[in-house]
């Protein structure tokens, strides 16, 4: 037997779910252009946070700068 949190909460995410729109206003995936090339490129993505993320290490700086 559900309970009444358990029943409230399926009830919220199907109403939440009937009421999100059906389809995208979007035409198509957003892209920028390479300002050299002219090459289109996905607008989003994973960034590269990760690569350079080497503040406070003076090797770690100088080897991200070196493969940049």
């Amino acid at each position: 037997m559900a309970s009444r949190r358990a029943f409230l909460k399926a009830s919220a995410v199907l109403l939440g779910g009937m009421l999100m729109p059906t389809g995208s206003s979007a035409e198509g995936m957003l892209e920028r252009r390479i300002p050299r090339t002219g090459e289109p490129t996905p607008a989003v993505g994973l960034g590269t946070w990760q690569a350079f993320d080497v503040s406070g290490n003076a090797r770690g700086t100088a080897e991200a700068k070196d493969s940049a």
